[in-house]
């Protein structure tokens, strides 16, 4: 990982604010703003202007975020595609290999800001941004790592911008390893995947078995013995030292699809799942599919059945309020 040179010399600017931080707002970046608003002359003067600050927005956070060594990529970002922010309140910057930060601009006497519906599924949090026009100057809040759809965010709530940097860092810090299950039938697994008799008993196991099913079963036929597999997921402080498992029963290839089972199961030291966490199914660019949340005293969920096409690429996302972890697979 690049080393943080430029945030050890920001730490001894006289106005740095370890919760906010006032950066400039470049010519360069009004044009850009200015120019992104003509582009929707047919839109109404409050769209115009959200657009225009939602540029600012994400403009200021791109240049901060630069200056602090990580990389961002603005031209693939949805505030800058001119069709996505003609239908959409977009003011995100992409983060390559991390996904993307929403750069949310917020009133200055604002207490709280809307979290659109729309925002992209690989959102990994919000940054929000004060912009002053007489003084050409923004200053950046602090972040959230919460960012549902359509959810409220409180300015009192945002965590300073020391912690973004550690979020970030560690984010860009764990390994992209894609799963490959054509592997699983060989008899091969990667670190971390073991039988799931392991990780939560062999009695837990075979009942488990049972609800899965078979990722292969159809009518008149005779289903193959499906490849199973788990792994201990750490969800870090939001659980305390409660790991959860996840497990996978995927099936030989048929047709040239795969059938895929998930499970996820508290470890072998707990009885339940905590409350509200979440197993998504998202495809190979970050679409949310399917999802399954947990209730009080589940001692298991699990999402339905679904089939993939050889070579076919997704992912399952474990997620507790703020947090959350992604495993990638192909077939």
């Amino acid at each position: 990982m690049v080393k943080r040179i430029g945030y050890k010399v920001t730490q001894k600017m006289d106005n740095l604010n370890t919760q906010t931080l006032i950066l400039p707002i470049t010519q360069t970046m009004r044009q850009t703003a200015e120019q992104f608003a003509r582009q929707h002359d047919q839109a109404t003067p409050e769209k115009q202007d959200r657009i225009r600050q939602n540029t600012l927005a994400v403009s200021v956070v791109n240049n901060y975020l630069a200056m602090m060594a990580f990389e961002t990529d603005l031209a693939s970002s949805d505030s800058w595609d001119p069709l996505l922010r003609q239908y959409a309140d977009v003011a995100d910057l992409k983060l390559p290999a991390i996904g993307r930060l929403d750069c949310r601009p917020i009133d200055p006497d604002a207490q709280s800001c809307s979290i659109p519906l729309d925002i992209a599924d690989d959102t990994v949090g919000v940054v929000g941004v004060t912009l002053n026009d007489k003084t050409n100057r923004a200053t950046l809040l602090g972040f959230t790592e919460k960012a549902k759809p359509g959810s409220v965010i409180r300015v009192g709530q945002l965590r300073s911008l020391d912690h973004l940097l550690q979020y970030l860092g560690q984010l860009e810090a764990q390994p992209d390893t894609l799963v490959n299950l054509k592997h699983w039938i060989e008899g091969l697994f990667e670190e971390g995947w073991q039988t799931a008799a392991a990780l939560i008993g062999r009695e837990r196991w075979n009942l488990a078995l049972g609800f899965m099913g078979h990722p292969n079963t159809r009518s008149g036929t005779r289903p193959e013995t499906p490849i199973q597999a788990a792994k201990l997921i750490d969800l870090g402080v939001q659980l305390g030292d409660q790991d959860v498992v996840l497990l996978m029963a995927v099936g030989p290839p048929q047709n040239e699809t795969t059938g895929v089972r998930v499970q996820l199961h508290p470890s072998m030291t707990e009885t339940h799942l905590p409350p509200d966490l979440r197993l998504t199914l998202l495809s190979e660019s970050g679409e949310r599919l399917r999802e399954v949340p947990s209730r009080d005293a589940d001692n298991f969920i699990q999402l339905p059945l679904f089939r993939c096409q050889t070579g076919e690429k997704f992912a399952i996302q474990i997620s507790l309020g703020d947090r959350n972890v992604i495993e990638r697979f192909a077939t």
